[in-house]
């Protein structure tokens, strides 16, 4: 699952239009201040692969592989020496209010040895499920939801017996995935804990 699609959860149609820009005109330097420093051949290397990706999901029925795009935006922005945010700065957002997500770089390195089938519905998940409507089940179009109200957290089955669990801080509108992979082992707990105590200690300006 790809961090940078993570970053703009709720806003990946943004960074499509960003990203064929690239692809028509190279007219977005203040998104992908690197690619100044690439070489003309470089430059088109960049584009002629990204025009690849972004085709794909028209050509499959897929949903776009992000974790693809952020490869290919990586190595060359190494080939440019850069080692900054592959961005920049933001695109033009939408103005449509969304929840941050957050979630472990980790839990979603591993995500990537799943499925296909899990990895598509946990994309559809955190981007355009819980950034916008995150407690909304009668909007999850694939997956079980449902209520850990002992526990206060949220739960979304996803296939091959994975799932996400996730505790909603609904003052500093963020989804905090506190798991994501096969069936929970013991070590959840306290991960769950953790975070609890971590959104009550800034509520209380700790």
């Amino acid at each position: 699952m790809s961090v940078l699609l993570t970053q703009f959860a709720g806003y990946e149609d943004d960074l499509v239009r960003l990203l064929e820009t690239l692809v028509r005109t190279e007219e977005i330097t203040d998104t992908l201040p690197w690619s100044t420093e690439l070489s003309p051949p470089d430059r088109a290397r960049l584009r002629h692969d990204l025009a690849l990706l972004l085709a794909e999901p028209e050509t499959t029925g897929e949903l776009l592989d992000w974790s693809e795009v952020e490869d290919v935006l990586a190595e060359f922005a190494g080939l440019a020496g850069w080692d900054g945010p592959l961005l920049g700065s933001a695109p033009q957002l939408s103005a449509e209010p969304v929840y941050r997500i957050e979630v472990r770089r980790q839990d979603l390195r591993l995500l990537e040895r799943a499925s296909p089938a899990v990895r598509q519905v946990a994309q559809e998940v955190l981007s355009r499920f819980l950034p916008l409507h995150p407690t909304a089940g009668d909007r999850l179009t694939r997956g079980q939801f449902k209520r850990l109200p002992d526990r206060g957290l949220w739960q979304i089955d996803l296939p091959d017996g994975y799932r996400l669990r996730f505790f909603l801080d609904e003052g500093a509108r963020t989804v905090h995935v506190v798991y994501l992979g096969p069936h929970p082992e013991g070590e959840v707990r306290g991960r769950e804990e953790r975070v609890r105590a971590a959104v009550n200690r800034v509520r209380c300006g700790g």
